[in-house]
């Protein structure tokens, strides 16, 4: 039987209540730790534009954004407030290498360098989330986005990248020196009647006269939106707790609670080059109306009855359901037919979705941490971090789909971290950490009967598109009920040398152990039904860099990695398939880059080139870990150019390769355009095969580019405006649909007198018309979805 969660969480605390732990010494008190004005030269940095503070969420080591050997962005909150950045996918602007498809309209978390990455909290990994809930950027302090794989310190992780929430609540760490207490009060309304209430609060009390710095953050949500039958519900709050009990211990503590309620987006559907060129839509119902008991929906039964709406291609102008010309209201395959009696073209608006109201995505996550810090006698930081991390999902999409995940992890790290002086020409930082995750993953859905172009965009959900799904009808069962179990232990070291004072050289190394075991349930329809699998896998990752200092501001680096990749599903759970070909597979980073800091460090630039590959792709899982191969180019600059204007600029070329492909192509679900199938004959159903010829990877495009200017042209008043330019791209592993090009412009500006702000923003301020591709690999030939027109926003804020 599994470790439940409390019995682990106390074995764990227990086999490291040593006297550990910290990696940094406790801070200096400073009244002034909230504040985010930094001085370079004789420029106000207002926003932390330059990013000159140190961050660990990348190597394990605190260094500086110039001195880290990676590629690497550190966005801070005031930024994200500025620029009115609304959800991970606005990130583009900012940070190269970082466009994300749809995964049905949730931005869980983001492609980076064209694959899927993971969200950290604190510089530990969450439970994966590709589109279960929003990930809040508003109760974010900073964000760093991390492209590549994590160090080894953090163990095995996606090619991809992460990005590190800091949440707000972290600002708990200096409430313990505030000598007043903190806070603000905003509210955000815009349009769809948008409404967002956020509130936070820091300060600090005194148990047994040792000084307790706290911080509470909320947020509540409760806005409509552009799109029809969907909306948005969600809080979130944040508690954070820091306090010295003496001059070598500290401790840390918090937890964050998010609750949503909302939808998944699977956008247009009956996709073809014309809808997305001129909005020109095939309209019609299907033929024949299989609602035989007329209770208003399909149930499986009724669809098995009629001899099912499901094709695979397995030759040209042949399918399981029969040849292709048996397709069509007068043949054998009459059922996947709309009625040529309703067929018809219209112009799609861009509301009418693929959500019904009956449809829902609820989600409820909860994360705690709490950090140990102790500093011994000889100088040894020892750092132990608790962590807790849960996702609670259930999914219903009337088309057919439906999903149920209650997954939760548990970790511990001990970190040892010491400095060692060898001589004035030789100085090195060292860590030594030995952790465990523990992983309980259960997932069930049901898609078997998932009919995305049954529906008619132009009428509305009906009783012969609505389809009974498992997990809210008795008559349905779910396709898939895995439940995974699987525990890593790892052990890591890691060094960073300085020679001469110029050379930098980073080291590290990682061993995996993970025992995992994965049961399909007995009620399961899927072909291993009752079966289970386990394994006990190991596996080393490295990373090597080198650095070297040509001035004082200028230092290029190399850096080689592999770090090892658990391959998992949307909930955490691995399929039986992938245990027994090896869950823990291996990624490889090759990367060359130059950082500096010019113009008395007003001036900050990155240029790094790279070439990663999932080197292992026996196991995957085209939903949220495709195996790739990429190569890029991403350029970084941000200036501040005087006391009242700054600029940020950035740019990335990317080449992203599907090395998956099998001899026969690679599963896919079929546009008419590939099935020969008239579109009129099978959008009654679903027509899917396997695609051979291409092998780049769908929904990215190979440039994208962004620049945003600053201005504060008085003490008061400040605006931005940013232009974003996307270069087109394949819609779907087919080809056969291209999305054009786009370029978007924001405008924004922020009044500031006293205590009180008001900030105006518009988004896709001339209204381009543009789309994203959803679920890209899969479906990407059969939906899209089409972006917001131009909105606007305001937000109220009081701050004391």
């Amino acid at each position: 039987m599994p470790p439940h969660p409390h019995r682990l969480g106390l074995a764990i605390a227990l086999a490291f209540a040593s006297p550990a732990i910290a990696q940094n010494p406790p801070p200096e008190p400073a009244s002034t730790r909230l504040a985010t004005v930094e001085v370079s030269g004789q420029v106000l940095d207002r926003r932390d534009l330059l990013q000159q503070g140190e961050t660990n969420s990348v190597t394990g080591f605190d260094l500086s954004i110039k001195d880290t050997p990676r590629a690497v962005t550190s966005v801070s909150a005031e930024l994200i407030d500025l620029l009115n950045i609304r959800d991970l996918n606005d990130i583009t602007t900012l940070t190269p290498g970082t466009f994300t498809s749809s995964f049905f309209g949730v931005a869980g978390s983001i492609d980076i360098r064209g694959t899927p990455g993971e969200n950290y909290f604190r510089g530990v990994r969450r439970v994966d989330n590709p589109g279960n809930i929003p990930t809040p950027i508003a109760a974010s302090d900073r964000l760093d986005i991390v492209r590549g794989p994590a160090s080894p310190i953090y163990g095995p992780s996606k090619i991809g990248g992460y990005v590190n929430f800091v949440p707000k609540s972290a600002r708990a760490e200096s409430g313990a020196y505030l000598d007043k207490a903190v806070g603000e009060v905003s509210f955000t309304t815009g349009s769809w009647d948008r409404a967002v209430l956020e509130a936070e609060y820091g300060y600090k009390f005194n148990a047994d006269a040792t000084p307790v710095g706290y911080y509470l953050y909320g947020l509540h949500e409760n806005s409509d939106s552009y799109y029809r039958n969907d909306g948005t519900r969600q809080s979130v709050l944040q508690a954070a707790f820091d306090s010295d009990i003496n001059e070598r211990t500290r401790v840390e503590f918090g937890v964050q609670y998010h609750n949503y309620h909302g939808n998944q987006n699977a956008g247009w559907n009956r996709l073809s080059q014309d809808l997305i060129d001129s909005g020109t839509y095939l309209a019609g119902t299907p033929l024949l109306n299989l609602d035989s008991d007329q209770s208003g929906r399909l149930s499986q039964a009724e669809i098995i009855a009629a001899g099912g709406l499901s094709a695979f291609v397995f030759a040209p102008g042949l399918t399981t359901a029969g040849p292709v010309a048996s397709f069509g209201p007068n043949g054998a395959n009459a059922v996947f037919a709309l009625d040529p009696a309703s067929v018809h073209q219209v112009q799609l608006s861009r509301k009418n979705v693929l959500i019904d109201p009956e449809d829902f995505l609820a989600t409820d996550t909860t994360t705690a941490y709490f950090d140990f810090h102790h500093t011994l006698n000889n100088g040894v930081q020892l750092t132990n971090k608790l962590f807790f991390d849960s996702l609670d999902t259930e999914l219903q999409n009337s088309y057919g789909f439906s999903q149920v995940i209650d997954t939760y992890v548990l970790e511990d790290q001990l970190i040892a971290s010491w400095q060692w002086d060898a001589s004035p020409n030789v100085q090195a930082d060292f860590e030594f950490s030995p952790s465990v995750r523990h992983t309980r993953a259960k997932l069930a859905e049901d898609f078997l009967f998932e009919f995305l172009d049954r529906r008619d965009l132009s009428q509305g959900p009906s009783a012969n598109d609505r389809i009974e799904t498992a997990g809210l009808f008795d008559s349905a069962q779910f396709v898939n009920d895995l439940t995974t179990d699987y525990t890593d232990y790892g052990l890591a070291a890691l060094s960073n040398l300085t020679l001469y004072q110029r050379w930098h050289a980073l080291l590290g190394l990682r061993y995996d152990v993970l025992d995992i075991q994965s049961r399909q349930a007995r009620t399961a329809t899927a072909g291993d039904a009752g079966q289970q699998a386990s394994d006990t896998d190991s596996g080393l990752s490295w990373t090597a860099s080198l650095g070297y200092d040509l001035t004082d501001n200028i230092r290029p680096y190399l850096t080689a990695s592999t770090q090892r990749t658990v391959i998992t599903g949307q909930g955490g759970e691995v399929s039986l398939a992938n245990v027994e070909l090896g869950a823990l597979n291996a990624s490889r980073l090759y990367e060359a880059g130059i950082k500096g800091n010019f113009l008395d460090g007003r001036l900050f630039t990155a240029v790094s080139a790279y070439r990663q590959t999932r080197t292992n792709f026996s196991s995957q899982n085209l939903s949220t870990n495709t195996s790739t191969r990429g190569k890029g180019i991403e350029l970084e600059a941000r200036y501040v150019v005087s006391d009242w204007l700054s600029l940020i600029g950035n740019s990335a070329w990317q080449d992203v390769i599907n090395t998956n492909i099998s001899a026969g192509g690679q599963f896919a679900f079929f546009n008419p355009a590939n099935s020969g199938i008239a579109p009129e004959n099978s959008f009654g159903g679903t027509v899917s095969g396997l695609i051979d010829g291409r092998n780049k990877r769908s929904g990215i495009p190979d440039r994208v580019s962004s620049l945003t200017a600053i201005v504060k042209p008085t003490d008061i008043l400040e605006v931005f405006a940013t232009v974003t330019d996307v270069a087109s791209m394949p819609s779907g592993f087919s080809g056969v649909v291209r999305l054009p090009g786009y370029t978007v412009v924001n405008l924004g500006s922020s009044v500031s007198i006293g205590q009180f702000e008001v900030q105006g923003f518009i988004n896709n301020l001339f209204n381009e018309r543009y789309f994203r591709a959803n679920a890209s690999d899969l479906f990407g030939s059969n939906l899209v979805l089409p972006e917001r027109p131009r909105s606007w926003t305001v937000r109220l804020r009081y701050r004391f």
